[in-house]
């Protein structure tokens, strides 16, 4: 427990024949807000993205292009940016005031003012406490980050440290791991984009991604 509403997690968890660290935040929607941040002019790391705008967390946010654009749909502030995945991948996002994630194959995505904030990312891992088994699977391992809601309505963000995850396996660990109780859980931009960052956390436990990342998700304390 970093602080009232805010815990982290640092756990040593098998993958197949592999192990690697995992890391966890949980976040009470109902003592912290949650913005995305997008800069595709000017794109930073994640540590330097929570350097620059001082947010108790920082997470990459969704997938880009090689001009840094997001592949899918960020609203950042009310202001919408790129267009939205249809008939595949999730939404996190932020509408009065409350976080939510939804699965764009069963509801499409449609404007509304009352959304502030928004990532998209792919594939959908987790929906109604099942691991999702429909998205394509290359088997390709690399390290992986995503966002996720638990039970209870609260927010989970998580990196592995590893290059050792396929997709299937992270949907299973996330529905099938005790204690944490996910509902539903989305895949955003892994591998050299994967990166969190977390006040109170000594450095050595956490990390960084590799790269510069155009879109990030913070987390402030209300």
């Amino acid at each position: 427990m970093l602080r009232p509403g805010l815990e982290f997690n640092q756990a040593r968890v098998s993958v197949g024949e592999y192990s690697d660290w995992l890391l966890l935040l949980r976040v009470d929607p109902k003592l912290f807000t949650f913005r995305a941040r997008y800069a595709p002019d000017s794109p930073l790391r994640v540590r330097e993205w929570h350097a620059a705008a001082s947010p108790e967390a920082v997470i990459n946010g969704g997938f880009f292009d090689a001009d840094n654009q997001a592949t899918g749909l960020v609203i950042a502030d009310g202001d919408a940016n790129g267009y939205s995945y249809r008939g595949f991948g999730g939404m996190f996002f932020v509408r009065d005031d409350a976080p939510d994630l939804v699965w764009l194959a069963v509801e499409e995505y449609r404007p509304d003012p009352r959304i502030s904030q928004a990532v998209q990312g792919y594939p959908m891992l987790v929906s109604q406490g099942q691991a999702i088994d429909s998205f394509p699977e290359d088997g390709k391992r690399n390290r992986r980050s995503f966002v996720g809601i638990d039970r209870a309505g609260r927010v989970i963000l998580g990196v592995t440290t590893a290059p050792v995850w396929t997709l299937t396996e992270l949907a299973g660990f996330l529905a099938g791991r005790s204690g944490l109780e996910v509902d539903r859980a989305m895949n955003l931009d892994g591998g050299a984009s994967s990166g969190l960052w977390v006040n109170g956390v000594p450095e050595v436990m956490l990390v960084d991604s590799f790269v510069p990342v155009p879109a990030v998700i913070t987390i402030d304390a209300r």
